[in-house]
């Protein structure tokens, strides 16, 4: 196991629940208040100071409490003297509703709706406002939710955080968190973003400029950490993020088991056979055996090949690499 947080935790993640009120709730319940999705509906409303969603013209529900921050409005509504967490949630960039699911396709319309499992146990006695004091010092409490069945070789979802940085080089190398953990790379504002100090705190070897090039084989401030051991690949809160699963990028495990690697997420114009031949050439001590793939396939440019190949996930991350590689214009 990870050590636990020491430091004191600042009550970013304890504020993001408030009570429902005009004040805090932003979601559209009066214009834009309808979402269908797969022949289910939900149709939210107001009535005074009051907001209630309403399932497939049936349940309603009035919110009592709001979850989110500048991306993200999620809902908690009582049923039968128990708190719950609504499967709905307002996207608070685009303006509109979505699904919260970790499921890209969902087959069974009557459980699209289904509400979830009971806030109070799982979730408020570390978030509500209220109790900010209790909030748990280990951050496993929160970032170590089970494993979907899709991530037996990568992690895929947030909340998997803690599971990510056990499986990673880093740890692994050096028989755990006496070296790495989630303090000695976080500081205790979780709104502050890592910076390359953090790796460099243990990676000495890379705190002068030069070094680091020499390191990535990339021009200087053309790569960084994050991006070759870190990428974006992990799915949470409408978003791809970093993942916590710290590796070396190896585009062989793109054909052997369909995990994206670095390489291709930056040259998305080029094959991962050819990623394949870029490490071989660069870091031959460690790749001096990789081997390009006979499947044609790995020829194709990977955007193109990423787009059309592998399940929802993967072409939905590759919408999303496309789409931040894109031209303004």
């Amino acid at each position: 196991m990870l050590s636990a947080n020491k430091k004191p935790v600042q009550k970013h993640h304890a504020q993001t629940v408030l009570k429902a009120n005009p004040e805090t709730v932003k979601g559209d319940f009066e214009r834009e208040n309808l979402f269908e999705l797969n022949g289910a509906k939900a149709e939210m409303s107001r009535i005074g100071d009051e907001f209630f969603i309403r399932f497939n013209d049936a349940e309603t529900f009035k919110i009592e409490a709001v979850v989110g921050d500048e991306k993200l409005e999620e809902y908690a509504a009582r049923k039968d003297g128990k708190l719950l967490h609504l499967p709905i949630a307002y996207d608070l960039r685009e303006k509109k509703w979505t699904h919260l699911t970790d499921e890209f396709v969902q087959t069974e319309t009557a459980k699209i709706f289904q509400t979830s499992g009971d806030w109070e146990t799982n979730c408020a006695s570390c978030h509500l406002e209220q109790t900010a004091q209790n909030f748990p010092t280990d951050c496993a409490s929160c970032h170590s939710k089970p494993l979907h069945e899709s991530e037996t070789d990568t992690i895929r979802f947030s909340a998997r955080e803690h599971q990510g940085i056990l499986r990673s080089v880093c740890f692994v190398k050096n028989k755990g968190g006496n070296v790495i953990s989630c303090q000695s790379c976080h500081s205790s504002d979780v709104r502050e973003k890592p910076t390359q100090q953090a790796c460099i705190n243990c990676h000495q070897q890379f705190s002068a400029p030069e070094t680091i090039s020499e390191h990535t084989k990339h021009q200087a401030n053309s790569a960084n950490c994050f991006s070759c051991h870190q990428p974006e690949i992990v799915y949470g809160h409408l978003e791809f993020q970093r993942t916590h699963e710290i590796s070396i990028p190896n585009p062989e495990l793109t054909v052997t088991k369909n995990i994206p690697n670095a390489c291709n997420l930056c040259h998305t114009d080029k094959s991962v056979n050819w990623a394949i031949l870029q490490t071989k050439t660069l870091w031959s001590e460690n790749f001096r055996d990789a081997k390009i793939s006979n499947d044609l396939q790995f020829n194709e440019a990977e955007g193109i090949r990423g787009i059309v190949a592998g399940d929802a996930f993967t072409r939905a991350l590759w919408a999303d690499i496309l789409k931040k590689h894109a031209s303004p214009d």
